[in-house]
C-alpha cells in the first residue's frame, strides 16, 4: 500500500482526503487508479460531487464521451442545480 492510500485507509470518512489522492492521480494521468477511486468516492459520499467530477475529467481525458455523458446525468441527478459540476 502506497503513501496516498494510508491517508485514505487512515481518514476513512474524510472525503478531503480521497479529493486530494484524486487529483494526484489525476495529475499523474493515472487514469485507471483515478476512476477506480472516483468509484469509491461515489459509494462512500453519495451526496458529494467529488467522485462524479472526476470520473468525468477520467473519461474525458480517455475521449470516451458516451461515459462521459452518463456521468454529467448522474451528477445531475445527485444535485440537479449543479451548474458548473466542480467539487465543493
Amino acid at each position: 500500500m502506497g503513501q496516498l492510500e494510508k491517508v485514505i485507509t487512515v481518514q476513512p470518512t474524510n472525503a478531503q482526503s480521497f479529493e486530494g489522492v484524486l487529483k494526484i492521480r489525476a495529475y499523474q494521468k493515472n487514469w485507471v487508479e483515478a476512476l477506480a477511486l472516483a468509484e469509491r468516492v461515489k459509494g462512500r459520499f453519495p451526496n458529494k460531487l467529488t467522485g462524479y467530477y472526476f470520473a468525468r475529467l477520467v473519461y474525458q481525458a480517455k475521449k470516451r464521451l458516451p461515459e462521459n455523458i452518463r456521468q454529467f446525468e448522474s451528477t445531475l441527478a445527485v444535485s440537479p442545480d449543479a451548474v458548473q459540476l466542480l467539487p465543493k
